[in-house]
């Protein structure tokens, strides 16, 4: 494991998107102040440890396992089990297609239109 955020990592774009993190029994909301394919970089309040294995939500992405590489200054460094798609982990939280409610006819064929 690297002592540093700056080692053995590929390079990432500053975002900012909000993340669900599971650990401990605890789920948490989060800033994502870099993301890349394999790695991200998170507000941490002191309660994530080097080497803890988490799960996180953001955008379309639900439930990647990533494990705590790093923490320092109130970050924390994570790098994901598998690759993710970055577009998806961007895209808003619950953008797509709706699934219950008077929506999921809005654009039906046969809705009455005025």
């Amino acid at each position: 494991m690297s002592d540093g955020p700056e080692q053995g990592r590929e390079k990432r774009s500053g975002v900012i998107i909000r993340a669900i993190v599971d650990f401990g029994g605890w789920s948490e909301e989060r800033r994502v102040r870099n993301l890349s394919e394999h790695g991200a970089c998170i507000d941490d309040a002191g309660d994530l440890s080097v080497g803890q294995q988490i799960r996180v939500t953001m955008g379309r992405l639900e439930g990647m396992v990533a494990r705590v590489m790093w923490t320092r200054d109130k970050l924390a460094g994570l790098q994901f089990d598998k690759a993710i798609d970055l577009q998806e982990a961007r895209a808003p939280r619950g953008a797509g297609q709706v699934k219950s409610g008077w929506m999921t006819d809005i654009n039906h064929a046969y809705r009455k239109r005025s």
